[in-house]
This record gives structure tokens, C-alpha cells and sequence, in this order.
């Protein structure tokens, strides 16, 4: 259950991968997290970390992409609420010891290569991965694509009417759009903010991040993004309650009666509206269950799905990443 809670996606949707050469290869580090527990009992949470090395290739008309060296850490009666702890284990991938072994039947399926069709706009059209891969394993693979192409160049970028110098592409400061998701078609806010060059230094120094000559000279942004998941349609929820009852009003639209629950992405990018890199994503997404359903308790559950996606190099393409067999969607 844990593995297919790891699959929290984000929209699917144009990026930067639109200017990556097909020569070269590039490099992220993706680290997933979902723990759960008790706050208002104990301070303790229990869940799942998945750590690894992403490979992505461009091809003509799609993307091949590649786990390596995963790591994986099962928490069990363990204390474990504090993001920024994942976050410098994400930072120290190679030399994360405290994990354990994957088992040989999830590492083969989660390690084999899978691939992302695009238009010639360069949206996302299919995934495809092995035909005997299992849902859980497909499900955490198109919840990293959904990371590294959460960005939509296209609609970050204002009308050339709302620009004072048409010639040049400008970032909007905030908009809203339906995006779809795991989550349903919900309502999406977005803020742009470029970032002070003192502030975007410090953010290097600070996260470590490698690669840090790829926006060398370039201008620094953060995006934020956050869903609003009270003005969702579709929104696939289930739930099942005893010794409870409760007769929906509509007042709450597709939000779940007995559920809080949160979605923020947080990216820094840098370069222009037509040629950016991430540098960083980050996405937390939160469910606050009362165990007593509609009635009041403070001794909520709180579950919290955390992933992080960070740049780590461009190299020369030496091998291709192996073409896909039987492939499903």
C-alpha cells in the first residue's frame, strides 16, 4: 500500500526538456517520501523513502528516461516529521547508508527503462513502460516525469499584447488554470517571483546543489504553485467510514467532508521564458484525517506525501538508455 501511495502526481506538461540537445544526457536526483502518524499522540510517523539517480535522453519524437542505483528506507515506530532531514538526504544520495536492500522483484521493474511521447508542442501525449511492469511501479515513474515536466513554458509566459517590449517573452507574475491530476481536474494557482542574485547565491551555497554552471550569468525564479483542491472536478475520492455518517450539501463542491487536505510545489528555475532550467522541485501534499470522521478529535492522522527532483549534471551521450519491449501506457 505504502509503494502506491508514493505516486502522488503533479500535471504532466511542457518544459524545458523542449531545448535539450539529443546529444547529451541529463542528470537529476528524485527522492519520494509518504509517512504517516499520530501528531497530536506522538511526535512518530511510519512510511516509505525512495531515492534515486534519473537518467533522460531526448530522441526525435520522445523521451527515454532510466532509474539508477535506487535506495530505499522503510520506517517502522521511527520519528520522522522533519522535511528538511529528507531534503539532506536527498542532497547526500551517494552516501545515504541508513537503507536497505529493494527487493530484487520491485528493483528490476523500478530500474528497467520507460519513455515519454511527445507532440511536436511539446506536451506530454503517453508513457510507456514494460507490458509486465506493475501499477504501483508505472504509477512512481509518471509521478517523476510529472516533476521534471511540471513546468508549462507556454502558459508561464504573458500574451504578446500584455507586454511592453513584444520582442521579448516575460514570465507572469500569477495566474490560475485547471490542471489535471492523481488528484482530479482541479483549479491551480501559480506565482512567479524573480529572485535578488544575493538571495540566488545563498540558495546555492545553501542547497549544494551540482550543476551550478548551467545558470551561471542567468537570472533566478521561484515558482510556486498551489492547488486548490475545493474547486476540483472529477475528483476521485473514496472513503469508508464506520460508526459515521454524513449527507453532503454541496457546499464543499468535490472536497472530501471528512478530509484537510494541502498541495504546494515549490521550483527554482533558472534563464529566460524560452530557455530555463529547474535547479529544484520540491512538492508537499497533505491529508488530515480524523479518525472519528466528521466529528471533532484532535488526535487527527496526518498523512504527507513529500518529493523532491533536483539538476545534477549534462554529460556527453556515451550509451543510449535501451528502447522499451512490449510496452503498455
Amino acid at each position: 500500500m505504502k509503494w502506491a501511495l508514493l505516486a502522488f502526481l503533479g500535471v504532466a506538461a511542457a518544459s524545458q526538456v523542449q531545448t535539450w540537445s539529443t546529444g547529451k544526457e541529463y542528470v537529476f536526483h528524485y527522492t519520494t517520501t509518504v509517512h504517516s502518524g499520530i501528531p497530536e499522540l506522538k511526535a512518530q510517523y511510519s512510511g516509505l523513502r525512495i531515492s534515486t539517480v534519473v537518467r533522460a535522453q531526448r530522441f526525435p519524437d520522445h523521451i527515454r528516461l532510466q532509474f539508477e542505483d535506487a535506495k530505499f528506507k522503510n520506517y517502522d515506530n521511527v520519528v520522522f516529521a522533519d522535511h528538511e532531514r529528507s531534503l539532506k538526504m536527498h542532497r547526500r544520495h551517494e552516501s545515504l547508508a541508513d537503507v536497505d536492500d529493494i527487493p530484487t522483484a520491485i528493483k528490476v521493474h523500478l530500474e528497467s527503462p520507460f519513455k515519454v511521447v511527445m507532440s511536436q508542442e511539446g506536451l506530454v501525449e503517453k508513457i510507456q513502460c514494460e507490458a509486465d511492469e506493475p501499477v504501483y511501479i508505472t504509477n512512481i515513474k509518471k509521478a517523476a516525469v510529472s516533476h521534471l515536466l511540471t513546468l508549462s513554458m507556454s502558459k508561464m509566459t504573458k500574451e504578446e499584447s500584455e507586454r511592453q517590449d513584444r520582442s521579448v517573452q516575460e514570465f507572469k507574475p500569477a495566474f490560475k488554470r485547471m490542471e489535471t491530476s492523481i488528484s482530479g481536474e482541479c483549479e491551480t494557482y501559480y506565482t512567479i517571483a524573480k529572485l535578488p542574485a544575493a538571495v540566488a547565491r545563498d540558495l546555492e551555497q545553501s542547497e549544494q546543489i551540482p550543476g551550478s554552471q548551467v545558470c551561471e550569468g542567468k537570472p533566478y525564479y521561484e515558482v510556486l504553485k498551489t492547488k486548490d483542491v475545493k474547486s476540483c472536478k472529477e475528483r476521485p475520492i473514496y472513503m469508508h467510514v464506520y460508526g459515521a455518517s454524513s449527507v453532503a450539501d454541496g457546499s464543499l463542491g468535490s472536497y472530501a467532508p471528512f478530509v484537510g487536505e494541502s498541495a504546494t510545489t515549490r521550483s527554482i528555475i533558472c534563464g529566460t521564458p524560452e530557455e530555463f532550467h529547474v535547479r529544484q522541485t520540491t512538492m508537499d501534499h497533505r491529508f488530515i484525517v480524523s479518525p472519528s470522521g466528521k466529528f471533532e478529535s484532535k488526535e487527527a492522522m496526518e498523512v504527507i506525501s513529500w518529493t523532491a527532483l533536483s539538476f545534477h549534471a549534462i554529460v556527453d551521450k556515451t550509451q543510449e538508455i535501451s528502447e522499451i519491449g512490449r510496452a503498455h501506457v
